[in-house]
């Protein structure tokens, strides 16, 4: 006779009464992907740098208070999900949420920097935000030096699907703006 352990879920609920108890801390370091406590990999300076790239250029270019501009910051993804994606351009004003993360409904942009997590980010966290109908997402790969645009979510995937290393990408959101993508990677 075998006994079969089954695996324990995460509700986003539960695992906010966990941070209040302080049974989680933020020095536990995890975000929650559906259902589970995924360990957050640090910044290497590579990734950091790009990231204060890309949060430079979004405080830069859109009009505050009419966006928020979140870094490493949740989104609540309920029933079973709160990832933290490296940047996020969220309806405004920032005061909104003093007291909630963005939710799907909030996100007009989600951008993910990867260079040691593609797989998993891919596997894991672009189902996620493609079935919770977030409507543009960009993955930066590092290693590949390109930045590949999600747009058109349809189930867990998203139909438009470009991958771009160099010249301009604009964000649907905000059709007055770009990103030159050299600046990314010179």
């Amino acid at each position: 006779m075998s006994a079969t352990a089954e695996k324990f879920l995460w509700t986003v609920e539960r695992y906010h009464r966990a941070l209040a108890a302080s049974v989680l801390t933020p020095d536990d370091n995890v975000e929650l992907i559906d259902g589970e406590l995924v360990p957050v990999t640090p910044s290497n300076p590579p990734h950091a740098y790009t990231i204060t790239v890309l949060q430079n250029w979004l405080h830069a270019a859109v009009r505050p208070g009419e966006f928020s501009v979140r870094t490493q910051q949740p989104i609540t993804l309920p029933p079973n999900s709160e990832p933290e994606p490296d940047l996020l351009l969220a309806k405004g004003p920032d005061a909104r949420y003093r007291n909630r993360h963005p939710e799907a409904a909030d996100v007009l942009l989600l951008i993910e920097v990867t260079d040691t997590t593609l797989a998993r980010d891919r596997r894991r966290k672009l189902p996620q935000y493609a079935e919770r109908a977030i409507s543009e997402v960009w993955v930066v790969d590092l290693n590949a030096k390109a930045v590949t645009v999600h747009r058109e979510p349809s189930g867990a995937t998203y139909r438009d699907i470009r991958t771009q290393a160099k010249g301009n990408i604009t964000p649907g959101c905000c059709p007055d703006i770009t990103l030159d993508v050299n600046r990314l990677f010179a």
